[in-house]
């Protein structure tokens, strides 16, 4: 899916730099300056670094590429949570739907012109929608050992978010609200259908 939204990116990708922020971002990359405040510090080592790696077209082409590869990631994160929450349903309303909710949200008139562009908004997308993906792993796995990496990481990618945009911040209350959601409603794979013995132990 991620592939397929790149597709359509890559069709009407800007060929150069565009108006408003895009120049400022391309040239704070090129020298690893500091943009308009709050400064976007881990988007312009980002874009440096991409920039020398993908040696293709011109300098400002590749950074609009980059915009164009983030979104479309972020899309095939948020595929992903679409279809594990369409979970039970028939294969084909599953994979339909959640097709449909990632094709119609990166091609929404303010996504799509953003991932066409150097802009953070692209990076912030991918961190919010990776974000949503860890949660809902996080849900599945609950009980085993790789349960508190899942939130570690999530914790880890909202504090590095900080240095793109403070967009991504926005997931915070929601995932707050999903996992103390998932505590009270879903009983943890590990502890469920164990009885509680006198004195806390516990039993099968």
């Amino acid at each position: 899916m991620a592939l397929l939204v790149l597709v359509g990116y890559v069709i009407t990708l800007a060929p150069t730099v565009t108006l408003w922020d895009a120049g400022e971002f391309i040239t704070a990359a090129k020298v690893l300056g500091v943009p308009h405040q709050p400064g976007t510090p881990l988007f312009v080592m980002l874009g440096h670094v991409w920039a020398d790696v993908v040696a293709i077209g011109q300098y400002a082409w590749r950074l609009n590429m980059m915009s164009a590869c983030f979104s479309a990631a972020g899309a095939g994160c948020l595929f992903l949570v679409a279809e594990r929450l369409l979970a039970g349903e028939e294969r084909l309303l599953r994979i339909g739907g959640a097709a449909a909710a990632a094709v119609l949200s990166a091609f929404v008139f303010t996504g799509w012109q953003n991932s066409n562009e150097t802009e953070v908004y692209t990076v912030a997308t991918f961190s919010v929608a990776a974000i949503s993906w860890l949660a809902v792993r996080w849900r599945d796995v609950r009980g085993t050992a790789r349960a508190p990496h899942l939130l570690l990481l999530i914790v880890y990618i909202a504090a590095l978010s900080i240095g793109n945009h403070l967009l991504a911040l926005l997931a915070g209350p929601a995932v707050s609200l999903f996992i103390f959601f998932t505590f009270r409603t879903a009983p943890s794979p590990g502890t469920a259908g164990r009885e509680v013995r006198p004195g806390g132990r516990r039993k099968r």
